[in-house]
């Protein structure tokens, strides 16, 4: 619509279509509110009454002749076009970084028992939890501390060192295991956040309450550790293989008669720890 009004005011001077125009600029400026362009309508508008201003100075209401006022219009036409254009970019990229926040906070409440939000000094600022108590802490508690600042155990001094020089080179980190009072599991992972200039904000990501997980894990871990020390006061070798004849678990006694250690057997064929003999009779 701005291309058209602009090709008629253009092309005024040498046939007489401006008239045209007076039609032409409401409905320019019904779109432009229409589709959200509201400097543009406000630019039409003020075209609009600055083309009848002139016309009555010049004694017609209708046609407005000089060159130098078609030039004008022409300039301020292509600028509204511009404007509105910018306009529209503008709004179509706030609309796609609002659609991707709004797919990242439905990815995250899929995915999370909870998620969090850091500031540049790594203090928490947002502790949103879908399961209460997921995080192992009072949600105000830990609001204003860093996570070094909160009773927390780590699976390891080298995992918490690694973990601090990940956040030193603002790098991304995944499935970071934390243990928080009251034997409560936490898996979090986590990505830095940058403003448009590429300074650095501080983080935001998830966490999962992996607590059933690791009591799991714990108990399994008990009952294998139980049938070790059950197996290694037999006095009788034993061995347990896996379809593809590879050990999977032999005691003290079996150790001794194939005269090789434990970690070499584990995972391994007969040949492969066993002259030919032995290997023959296993």
């Amino acid at each position: 619509m701005q291309c058209v009004i602009t090709a008629i005011l253009f092309l005024g001077p040498w046939f007489e279509p401006v008239a045209l125009t007076y039609l032409l600029l409401p409905i320019a400026t019904i779109l432009a509110l229409k589709y959200r362009f509201p400097s543009t309508a406000f630019t039409n508008v003020f075209i609009y009454a600055f083309v009848i201003a002139s016309a009555a100075v010049n004694g017609d209401m209708l046609l407005a002749e000089t060159a130098l006022l078609q030039f004008q219009f022409v300039i301020l036409f292509c600028a509204t076009l511009l404007i509105g254009v910018s306009a529209r970019q503008k709004t179509a990229t706030l609309a796609g970084v609002q659609q991707s926040e709004s797919r990242y906070r439905n990815i995250a409440q899929l995915s999370a028992d909870w998620h969090w939000q850091q500031d540049e000094s790594l203090r928490f600022t947002v502790v949103s939890e879908q399961t209460p108590g997921s995080s192992g802490f009072d949600q105000a508690e830990m609001i204003g501390k860093t996570r070094l600042e909160l009773p927390i155990t780590w699976s390891s001094e080298l995992e918490k060192n690694q973990h601090l020089q990940t956040l030193l080179a603002r790098e991304p980190f995944r499935d970071v295991v934390l243990q928080t009072p009251g034997n409560h599991f936490t898996l979090i992972s986590g990505e830095p956040v940058f403003d448009d200039d590429g300074g650095f904000c501080g983080y935001r990501g998830v966490g999962r309450d992996i607590s059933d997980i690791k009591r799991v894990q714990e108990s399994a871990e008990r009952s294998r550790q139980f049938f070790v020390d059950l197996v290694n006061n037999v006095p009788n070798a034993i061995s347990v293989k896996d379809e593809k004849h590879r050990y999977l678990e032999v005691n003290e006694a079996f150790c001794q008669m194939v005269d090789a250690r434990r970690e070499q057997i584990i995972g391994s064929a007969d040949h492969n720890f066993a002259n030919g003999e032995m290997a023959a009779k296993l």
